[in-house]
């Protein structure tokens, strides 16, 4: 990212290691804040929500990974979405269970990088709405981010059909992850 800001001349542009958990910024310092998943891999996270909320002036774009997708499921049952494997046969029903099994939690657990000590929870879409309402923010926008399907290829034309609709009130349940927009 830094070169590409000394390549295109741009200014006024800073780069720095935080907590997100602890933004060394002052109150209502930024109009528009970007967390694209972040949150998920927090300790804390309302925490981290609530330090969004405290630096953003105007709006905020938010972006977790959301649980309701096929393709999330394949990885939540611990095969690949992008190819068939030895696990497809079970990777799929097994991701899709875990969507039950887990309905009285906030989402999905699946440990980032297979230690349960780091979290990354793929959050079901309603909760992600009111956490983030929760927070004190105002939705003024909330779809999926993609409505991927998994294995097969020639069902990449129906995926482009569909990301046409993906804010309409059932399809942005159903991403391969979501965000939210704001204020």
């Amino acid at each position: 990212a830094e070169s590409l800001v000394r390549q295109n001349q741009l200014t006024n542009i800073k780069f720095l290691v935080a907590d997100a958990e602890n933004l060394p910024f002052a109150d209502n310092s930024f109009d528009l804040v970007v967390s694209c998943h972040v949150l998920e891999h927090l300790p804390n996270f309302e925490r981290g929500l609530a330090e969004i909320k405290r630096v953003t002036k105007k709006r905020a774009i938010i972006a977790l990974p959301t649980c309701l997708n096929l393709c999330a499921a394949c990885l939540l049952g611990g095969d690949n979405f992008w190819r068939i494997s030895k696990r497809t046969i079970y990777g799929l029903p097994w991701g899709i269970l875990r969507f039950f099994f887990n309905l009285s939690e906030d989402g999905i657990n699946e440990a980032y990088v297979g230690k349960k000590e780091l979290p990354h929870l793929w959050r079901y879409p309603w909760v992600m709405r009111c956490q983030i309402k929760k927070a004190g923010f105002r939705i003024i926008h909330f779809e999926a981010s993609s409505l991927c399907l998994p294995y097969f290829n020639f069902l990449l034309p129906l995926v482009k059909f569909l990301d046409k609709y993906k804010a309409k009130p059932i399809l942005r349940n159903f991403g391969y992850g979501s965000f939210a927009v704001v204020e």
